[in-house]
């Protein structure tokens, strides 16, 4: 009985802490009172198309959906225009410069009269900096795709690592509900024996700590397959309806 109020506490404290983190999250006063409901049966199931999805369509949609990865693909391009301007700056500017001229003074031997003329000037710093400015923009450009590799590399990683810790939680929650099952058919056979006497009441009273206990680790186990399931989503760049599913 003692090792049963145990477990029990250690569940209420875990709980309890667990109403406070939500209430900060949802940037609510401490005194508020939370009503939880249990989800419905359309969300309880909104994983599974996940885990029954692709591995490789998954990769690819989170590396077209994360907003970091497409920063730096943004980056990327940055580095590479920045390479393109480098150049540019280095060719010479080309002015051109074509009047028509008209003097109504009668001593000029002609009236009218063109000019026309080309001009090439150029910084002559730009063309001996080239080399230096070439190149700083290139290690620029160089950076910039080896930081969107391992980015790349980073977001595959958490990819699996999402959907293996959904795998697992939704086998921990399948495990605890068979459990309850389990418990609540022994609950109610050790309810029928203590009305027709062939059992105590403490071993009734146990058998209802256990199912009780059970039950909470069940409804645990549930809300740890939910945060997975909200992990796996935001590894994949998307995010989550009022129905459970993903937009």
């Amino acid at each position: 009985l003692t090792e049963r109020q145990r477990s029990l506490q250690e569940i209420y404290d875990r709980l309890s802490l667990s109403q406070y983190e939500l209430k900060g999250l949802l940037s609510l006063p401490q005194g508020t009172n939370l009503a939880l409901l249990s989800p419905s049966v359309s969300q309880e199931k909104a994983y599974q198309p996940i885990l029954a999805g692709d591995v490789s369509a998954q990769e690819w949609q989170a590396l077209k959906s994360r907003p970091e990865m497409r920063e730096d693909i943004l980056q990327k391009n940055i580095a590479l225009d920045d390479i393109r301007r480098e150049v540019i700056k280095t060719f010479p500017g080309g002015e051109l410069l074509f009047s028509y001229n008209r003097d109504g003074n009668q001593f000029l031997q002609q009236g009218d009269w063109t000019i026309f003329s080309a001009s090439i000037a150029q910084n002559i710093l730009n063309i001996f900096t080239l080399p230096f400015r070439y190149s700083a923009a290139k290690d620029k450009a160089t950076l910039a795709d080896a930081k969107r590799q391992a980015l790349s590399a980073a977001i595959l990683a958490q990819v699996h690592i999402a959907r293996q810790r959904l795998g697992n939680s939704e086998k921990v929650y399948k495990n605890s509900v068979r459990s309850s099952k389990v418990l609540r058919h022994r609950s109610g056979t050790a309810l029928a024996a203590k009305e027709t006497g062939f059992s105590s009441g403490y071993d009734s009273l146990i058998t209802r700590m256990d199912g009780q206990i059970d039950l909470l680790r069940s409804q645990m186990a549930m809300a740890d397959l939910q945060d997975s399931y909200a992990a796996m989503v935001g590894t994949l760049g998307g995010r989550l309806s009022e129905s459970g599913g993903v937009r």
